[in-house]
């Protein structure tokens, strides 16, 4: 596997495992071929493995998005993101989330989005700790790593973009099909029924289910829709 990206370092201090590490690894199933960052470690408790960005300019004007995981499913560790003033000193990480083992972290690769703020103080660095793990030696690992500026409204993204029901019978009605809505912006993205039109030659064969309520997302939160299709002609 290559070195790590341009710019990227580590702190690896750890007397307890020698073996521990971060590197660029292409086994364990990257999110994104074919590498991704392994940050290796055991249940020593005053360990300190550490995957350090390059310096960011307004870093608390800022947002990151990646994924991580864990390479089993037992005994997994927490992954402590923060931030440093000094990637040489490991006495400068600062704490600003903890992502939580089991619930957040598990084998399965999972996205993630943190927006920083204005408590980070002048800390230029972002860094991905490896947690106390309970037993054993666990690797974490990070993928497809995202800075772009922290959006100031909410930002509406649905998925799929498109829907295809395939062949059906002329007069039949379709079960209906989910659209996820996320609001991968800042504050409240607000829904209601008249936010949902069909547009189209055929837009009479398409239906949205009715909203029993308005749909209230804040930042990252998802919300699903129902649309089904009754074909009346050719």
């Amino acid at each position: 596997a290559p070195h790590l990206p341009f710019g990227w370092k580590k702190i690896v201090n750890n007397s307890n495992l020698a073996t521990a590490t971060v590197e660029t690894a292409t086994t364990a199933s990257p999110y994104s071929a074919p590498n991704h960052v392994r940050i290796l470690s055991n249940n020593n408790a005053e360990a300190v493995v550490m995957l350090i960005s390059p310096p960011i300019e307004n870093l608390d004007q800022m947002r990151i998005r990646f994924w991580a995981k864990c390479d089993v499913a037992t005994n997994i560790p927490n992954l402590i993101l923060g931030t440093m003033s000094d990637p040489f000193d490991e006495t400068t990480f600062t704490p600003f989330r903890t992502f939580l083992a089991t619930t957040e972290i598990t084998n399965v690769y999972q996205e993630f989005a943190v927006m920083f703020n204005e408590t980070i103080g002048d800390d230029q660095y972002i860094a991905f700790k490896h947690g106390v793990t309970p037993s054993l030696t666990r690797s974490l690992f990070i993928d497809d790593f995202l800075l772009e500026p922290k959006p100031e409204e909410p930002v509406m993204v649905i998925h799929p973009e498109e829907i295809d029901f395939g062949p059906f019978q002329v007069g039949a009605n379709s079960f209906p099909k989910e659209i996820t809505i996320t609001n991968e912006g800042a504050g409240i993205l607000t829904l209601t029924q008249e936010n949902f039109t069909i547009t189209g030659a055929d837009a009479g064969q398409f239906a949205f289910h009715a909203l029993s309520e308005p749909i209230n997302l804040a930042a990252f939160e998802s919300a699903t829709v129902s649309v089904s299709f009754a074909p009346a002609s050719l």
